[in-house]
């Protein structure tokens, strides 16, 4: 197969310039005193100890967790960036921590105590503090949480909007939909939570803007996407600011008449979850790599034994196959209505899908393949591959990777409501 010169300096310049962006931001942002947020840093640590680090915001609702530990980390470093070394403190991502006391507790005796960094967490980019940082010179962490939620309403009645302008209502009702079954009223209530639907909701708009302005290449837009996420995120919800995207592009495409054969469309998504991924392991890799050097350290050896942890796990008592199912049992549960029923939800969302299944095969279009439908099917399942993959990660923070079926319930609603024939059997209406 022939090599394209041109398009791997593109790829290799785009790569480069992205991390030279991602590592300014941090360093411009940890220049900011540390004076100007600590007020709002010493609030935010009082707000934080006001509950438990892991607490439901309903009782009754599985889905309803909130993680609070994560949040008390991420504003631990945000605070602990030193102006006077801001290169080396970004590297470094440390934050005061004692194992007798919990994260939200350690925070308010750092910034009570103005005491030093003793933790260092430099395996990830921690790439929110380019925003949490500046927002807390005028913001607390409550107060935080407001404007989250005004910019994630916002973004989502600006994706509405362009659906309802260059899609269908069909579109609007799966991610409604979707939107609900992950119960997506909590996700600004948590740092950790809420950085991928953001750049979910904003790669989502950006590829729907692209596409009607006769765009068709999105191999470096997929590139960029994936970059961003490993920047931003925890580990939490990664994949839906691929997947989400896509979905939109092939309805864009389905409605225009572009849509190609599914073994087509099957390449097309393989290509584009490899450019996101390319972008991901980048973007984790650059940091790995300028960490060691500059810290004169091996930041490789950790990265790898928590990769081994999250794959593999570190729970003696449960066999791969008892995790893998623990993962999806768990993971299945959280999802409206079943979270509110005890310990069994996950065996309701089954038998609920095994429902739609039949009804999709008793209704569906015979006479010519539902191309669009079968795409769907293939990309709801992503999120369970995930989850068999990550097992140990998926099983232990199931309160959160759940939303990763977001993919999933917007994907089978399409696949339902463009698949099934609603006029004469047989027939394409």
């Amino acid at each position: 197969m022939k090599i394209n010169s041109h398009i791997i300096i593109k790829y290799i310049t785009t790569l480069l310039l992205l991390v030279a962006i991602q590592l300014g931001l941090l360093v411009a942002v940890a220049l900011i005193p540390k004076n100007l947020i600590r007020d709002n840093v010493y609030k935010s640590a009082i707000e934080l100890t006001s509950r438990e680090v892991f607490f439901h915001m309903n009782p009754a609702d599985k889905s309803s967790k909130i993680d609070r530990y994560a949040d008390s980390i991420l504003v631990g470093i945000a605070y602990s960036y030193d102006d006077s070394e801001p290169l080396v403190s970004v590297m470094k991502s440390g934050y005061y921590h004692q194992d007798i006391a919990n994260e939200n507790e350690n925070l308010l005796e750092a910034v009570s105590a103005d005491l030093n960094p003793n933790y260092e967490y430099s395996r990830y980019w921690h790439g929110s503090i380019a925003i949490v940082r500046p927002m807390l010179i005028l913001f607390s962490i409550k107060q935080l949480y407001i404007n989250l939620i005004i910019i994630t309403f916002l973004l989502a009645i600006c994706l509405v909007f362009l659906l309802k302008k260059y899609t269908n209502f069909k579109t609007i009702f799966s991610f409604t939909t979707a939107s609900i079954g992950i119960s997506c009223w909590y996700i600004p209530f948590s740092l950790e939570y809420v950085w991928t639907f953001i750049i979910m909701l904003i790669a989502s708009i950006i590829a729907i803007w692209m596409y009607e302005k006769g765009k068709r290449n999105f191999s470096l837009f997929f590139l960029i996407v994936g970059s961003f996420t490993a920047y931003f995120d925890f580990l939490t919800t990664e994949t839906i600011t691929l997947l989400v995207p896509v979905v939109f592009l092939l309805v864009l495409k389905e409605k225009t008449g572009e849509l190609a054969s599914f073994k087509e469309e099957f390449i097309i998504l393989i290509k584009s979850c490899l450019n996101w991924g390319l972008g991901y392991i980048f973007c984790f890799l650059s940091k790995l790599s300028l960490a060691s050097i500059i810290l004169h350290k091996n930041c490789f050896i950790e990265a790898i034994e928590n990769a081994q942890i999250r794959i593999g796990g570190n729970i003696s008592s449960l066999t791969l196959f008892e995790r893998i199912i623990g993962a999806l049992q768990g993971n299945l549960s959280c999802l409206l209505p079943f979270s509110f029923i005890d310990n069994r939800g996950y065996a309701y969302v089954i038998l609920c899908f095994v429902l739609l299944l039949i009804v999709y095969y008793l209704f569906k279009y015979t006479k010519t393949p539902c191309t669009f439908s079968n795409i769907m099917f293939v990309i709801a399942l992503i999120p369970y591959l995930r989850y068999i993959i990550l097992s140990s990660h998926s099983y232990i923070h199931y309160f959160f990777t759940y939303r990763a079926q977001f993919t999933t319930i917007m994907c089978v609603s399409l696949a339902l409501i463009y698949g099934i024939n609603t006029k004469k059997k047989g027939t394409r209406n």
